[in-house]
C-alpha cells in the first residue's frame, strides 16, 4: 500500500493519425453534383444544398465594373479614415503635448537642462 503512493502514474500517450484532404478534389466534386443537378432539373433541396455547401462563399462573379466600383469605394474610405486618424493625432498633440511638456518641467525643476 505504501509503495503504490510513491509510484507516479505512467503518462497517456495521444495519438493523432491526419487524414489527406483535398480541397480542389472536393470542389471539383461540387461543381460536378450542381451540373449534374442542373441538368435533372433544379429542386428547393439542389438549390439549399448548393447554397449550403459554400455557393455563397465563393464570392460574387458577376460584372467585373460593379466589383471595380466596389474596390474603388472601399479604398476611397479607407484613405478618408487614414486622413481623419491624422488629424484627429495632430490635434491631440496640439491640445495635450503642450501642457505635457510644462508637466514634466515642473517635476524636474523648473530648469531648462542646463
Amino acid at each position: 500500500m505504501f509503495l503504490r503512493f510513491l509510484r507516479l502514474p505512467k503518462y497517456q500517450r495521444y495519438e493523432y493519425n491526419p487524414r489527406y484532404w483535398d480541397p480542389e478534389k472536393e470542389e471539383r466534386e461540387k461543381r460536378m453534383q450542381q451540373i449534374r443537378d442542373r441538368q435533372n432539373g433544379v429542386s428547393a433541396d439542389a438549390v439549399r444544398s448548393r447554397l449550403a455547401s459554400g455557393g455563397i462563399r465563393r464570392g460574387f462573379t458577376g460584372s467585373s465594373h460593379i466589383r471595380k466600383q466596389q474596390t474603388k469605394r472601399s479604398n476611397i474610405m479607407l484613405v478618408a479614415i487614414i486622413i481623419a486618424l491624422f488629424f484627429l493625432a495632430y490635434m491631440f498633440l496640439n491640445v495635450y503635448l503642450p501642457g505635457f511638456e510644462e508637466m514634466l518641467n515642473n517635476k524636474q525643476g523648473g530648469t531648462d537642462g542646463f
